[in-house]
């Protein structure tokens, strides 16, 4: 779900993805911690013991994200759903060696039966108990001297505690919002930071973030 300025070009998005998501629940399952990500209790360690390691997960995940980022660029309806098709799992995503794939595909598939039903698509309904109209009207405010700056932001609420940001250039941020506790003024503020963090990313040099 978009949500748009009328007559104008620029806009921001709001939503959940479950092959973001599923990034960040398989971290909380083994306990391996990845800054931002390094609030959660410990875990199981398989992974861990099988050699994931923070590299490991960090070059996944941000294939993860590039390849979303890929898929939002896409304007035909027909090529946007087969390359979603091709792409549903984030373990299709996996880099690292097949024993570790393995792992990780038996993981989605539990992650897929405990969860579906209880990630929130991204419905009008679910963007507007995150940020009521009045935060809206301040969030659109607060971004203008940014419209000139960045592309459209994607914004990715990840079922994680503590509210940690992660930034990916040029276009996304990924925030942790474990039971929708982060709404409202904490969200606003939480989005402008990480757009000042785009602005700021945005001289760094375009080898620095991956293509799928």
């Amino acid at each position: 779900m978009r949500l748009l300025q009328r007559e104008q070009s620029w806009h921001y998005s709001i939503r959940t993805e479950l092959g973001i998501d599923f990034c960040l629940w398989m971290l909380r399952i083994d306990g391996l911690r990845v800054a931002p990500f390094d609030t959660h209790p410990d875990g199981t360690h398989l992974l861990q013991a099988a050699g994931l390691t923070p590299e490991a997960w960090r070059s996944w995940f941000l294939r993860v994200l590039a390849k979303q980022r890929d898929l939002q660029a896409i304007e035909d309806p027909d090529v946007w759903v087969a390359e979603a098709a091709a792409s549903y799992s984030p373990v299709s995503l996996w880099p690292g060696s097949e024993r570790l794939k393995e792992r990780l595909q038996e993981l989605w598939l539990l992650y897929e039966m405990l969860t579906t039903g209880l990630i929130e698509p991204s419905t009008p309904d679910f963007v507007e108990h995150m940020l009521p109209p009045k935060e809206r009207r301040r969030l659109w405010k607060d971004l203008t001297p940014f419209q000139q700056l960045l592309p459209p932001l994607d914004i990715y609420l990840v079922d994680y505690p503590h509210a940690p940001l992660f930034v990916y250039p040029p276009t996304m941020l990924v925030i942790g919002n474990r039971e929708r506790k982060l709404q409202g003024e904490e969200l606003r503020q939480l989005i402008l930071q990480g757009a000042r963090e785009l602005a700021t990313a945005g001289e760094n040099r375009a080898d620095q973030f991956p293509s799928s």
